[in-house]
């Protein structure tokens, strides 16, 4: 009995089972680093919500629609994609950091998934975004915005404004992926405090 314990415990993990383990071990290690510093998650929780009070009640008292109509219903998709762009740039520099202090380098040197590295900053990226997401569809039904369409409509588009912030894998989010590019071409900068 105890030698077929021991024959499966020394069997190969299947690769992908060990990307998906070894992707959620990044994403963890990525929203725990967040945890501990919680002022840049109230930063990038309260700066847009700070935004949607002052476009929708300073200036929305002036602005007048033609033909009638509520100004938040236009004013909030515009808050999602601003605040999706503005998840961005967490993006680059979590990743010049981790590039700068020789954490990629480290993570190249341990037996995990090549893949995990990529996917787990994703998943953790997509977790943020979804939480400002949260804040901000809260903070607009607190003022009085509705979304217009049916519900499957409304999740679509708030999912697309998700999608194309985070570099997801295999997703085709370009903007996500271009700050992620932009990030790791700060390091070959000659001025930049780490040279590859």
């Amino acid at each position: 009995m105890s030698a077929a314990v021991d024959a499966r415990s020394h069997q190969p993990e299947a690769p992908v089972r060990w990307a998906i383990r070894d992707s959620m071990v990044i994403t963890r290690r990525h929203l725990t680093h967040l945890a501990q510093l919680p002022a840049q998650l109230i930063g990038n929780l309260v700066f847009p919500v700070l935004l949607v009070l002052m476009f929708g009640f300073v200036f929305g008292s002036a602005m007048t629609i033609p033909g009638g109509g509520n100004y938040r219903a236009f004013l909030m998709p515009g808050m999602f994609v601003m605040a999706m762009v503005l998840a961005m740039a967490p993006i680059v520099l979590s990743v010049a950091t981790d590039g700068t202090r020789g954490v990629t380098d480290r993570f190249r040197t341990l037996p995990m998934s090549r893949f995990a590295v990529v996917t787990g900053r994703s998943f953790a990226d997509l977790a943020t975004s979804l939480l400002d997401l949260l804040v901000l569809i809260v903070c607009g039904l607190a003022i009085g915005w509705r979304a217009n369409g049916a519900w499957w409509q409304t999740l679509g588009a708030l999912g697309c404004c998700c999608c194309c912030a985070t570099p997801l894998p295999g997703w085709g989010s370009t903007s996500g992926w271009c700050c992620a590019h932009r990030s790791l071409r700060v390091l070959r900068w000659p001025g930049s405090t780490r040279s590859r």
